[in-house]
């Protein structure tokens, strides 16, 4: 758990607590999310995040997130993936146009196969909502204990494994 705690931080040594423009990040906890819009780009290092309210994980118009390395089972070292935990009081809405995640979970360790993880406070409507027209690939389990995931949105929409109180599905 002490892991969660660590704040990471900018390239002047600041505290880094979202992640609102493109570039590459390090694990840690980001108090206030994880907010993209207009194509913004952004790759997660292998690891453990957690993203915090009010954000969560917001992705909008375009914007794309890989996290952990698409070829996991190449690497000698099982933590080549990246598991995302949701803070109590935060969401996961990915519902932009073209907006979507790739995501791919470690293969060993505590998070093992755990791509998404609410926490188990999270018990209303829409805790992660996936309806965006953009690709939406999860190689490990999206886990939302006592809320409700919302699947929908165009085609393209690839989840490992679910283990969710409430499935909806929104359109088509």
């Amino acid at each position: 758990a002490a892991l969660l705690a660590i704040t990471p931080l900018d390239g002047s040594g600041n505290p880094l607590t979202i992640i609102d423009k493109s570039g590459t990040f390090a694990p840690g906890y980001y108090a206030s999310g994880m907010s993209l819009s207009a194509g913004m780009t952004v790759t997660l290092q292998p690891g453990t995040y957690m993203f915090g309210p009010p954000n969560g994980i917001t992705l909008k118009g375009s914007s794309f997130v890989t996290a952990g390395n698409a070829n996991a089972g190449q690497c000698a070292d099982g933590f080549a993936g990246v598991t995302m935990l949701i803070d109590q009081g935060a969401k996961v809405d990915v519902s932009g146009n073209g907006a979507g995640m790739a995501v791919t979970a470690p293969t060993t360790g505590p998070f093992a196969h755990i791509a998404i993880m609410h926490h188990r406070a999270n018990n209303g409507s829409s805790q992660s909502k996936i309806t965006g027209g953009g690709a939406f690939v999860i190689r490990g389990y999206l886990y939302v204990p006592t809320g409700e995931a919302v699947i929908g949105g165009g085609p393209g929409k690839a989840i490992g494994a679910m283990v969710v109180d409430r499935l909806s599905n929104a359109g088509t």
